[in-house]
């Protein structure tokens, strides 16, 4: 929250300063794109976390509840005796039916050095591939069109 507020105290001091519209709206446009290519970033190291680090085991559903570290929902899941964390957010659509207790699905189980292992289930799986698509495309677009703007504009 503050840092919109920042935002828009830095725009109106630029608009009071005599800074056209379009030159604001082309540093929003990249800065916009920019947070979506470090998103497009996070996507790929969850990708070669997936790919290259994980091993693909089966699990079963041991419950949700609030993750001490990240202070949000997630998933736990059972694999032999021990229970691991999903290493995202837990899906609010749909929750009593992904997340039955007992349920058993496949996951990836990244073994991380000096960390406690995390999971990753087939819909992190799914969110970390189409979120890496829509972010590289999103950030693609916004950068490209706020440096159009910055030249001179359409």
């Amino acid at each position: 929250m503050e840092a919109l507020v920042v935002v828009a105290v830095l725009i109106a001091l630029a608009v009071i300063a005599g800074v056209s519209s379009e030159f604001i709206a082309a540093v929003m446009l990249c800065l916009l794109g920019a947070g979506f290519c470090i998103l497009a970033l996070y996507f790929t190291f969850c990708a070669y976390k997936i790919i290259l680090c994980s091993e693909k085991t089966d699990a079963l559903v041991s419950e949700i509840k609030k993750s001490e570290k990240y202070n949000y929902p997630t998933a736990y899941y059972e694999i032999g005796e021990n229970i691991y964390a999903n290493a995202f957010p837990c899906e609010l659509i749909m929750r009593k039916q992904l997340y039955t207790k007992g349920r058993k699905c496949r996951v990836w189980l990244c073994k991380r050095e000096g960390k406690e292992p995390v999971v990753y289930d087939s819909n992190a799986a799914l969110s970390t591939f189409v979120g890496f698509f829509l972010a590289s495309a999103s950030g693609a677009v916004m950068l490209i069109y706020g440096i159009v703007l910055f030249k001179g504009g359409i």
